[in-house]
């Protein structure tokens, strides 16, 4: 939340913020937040320029919080190495896909994401749906979070 105060300052219109800045912020901070733990995983970003309203900005960054935070924790064991890869595309003007994917161990086989014990994936549902937005899990050689959202503000241009 601190990140989306920080960027709202930063930014000449108060209901948008620079949503590819804030990504990045979010990397670092939980790339620095599980230091020891992402001491072998790499961050790599492919990023469109976006500006997003608020109340997409917000779930979204959730979104993206869960699957990174839980990679770092649990995907690359006994200091295996990768990356998590964050991309952020648009789709003409009215949509955008958002992927989070990792090299690591991957989900159990047959996990249904829509019933689910685990807290993340439920809030990840959740907050999904609130955008309006669909999610795909796709479990190989890793896990990849694929989320197509349609856009309320500006375009975003690749």
């Amino acid at each position: 939340m601190a990140f989306i105060h920080e960027k709202l300052y930063q930014s000449e219109d108060l209901s948008r913020i620079n949503f590819t800045d804030y990504v990045r912020d979010l990397l670092d901070s939980l790339f620095v937040t599980y230091a020891g733990a992402s001491r072998h995983v790499y961050p790599v970003l492919n990023l469109c320029e976006l500006r997003l309203e608020l109340n997409q900005a917000i779930p979204l960054a959730l979104i993206i919080n869960e699957p990174i935070s839980n990679a770092i924790e649990h995907a690359f064991h006994d200091e295996r190495e990768g990356r998590i890869t964050v991309s952020l595309r648009g789709m003409g003007q009215k949509k955008c896909v958002l992927s989070i994917a990792n090299e690591g161990v991957g989900l159990p086989d047959g996990l249904d994401i829509l019933d689910t014990i685990s807290l993340g994936l439920q809030l990840v549902q959740m907050l999904c749906d609130q955008l309006k937005a669909t999610l795909e899990l796709v479990n190989h050689r890793g896990v990849e979070f694929r989320i197509e959202f349609p856009i309320k503000t500006e375009g975003a241009r690749s």
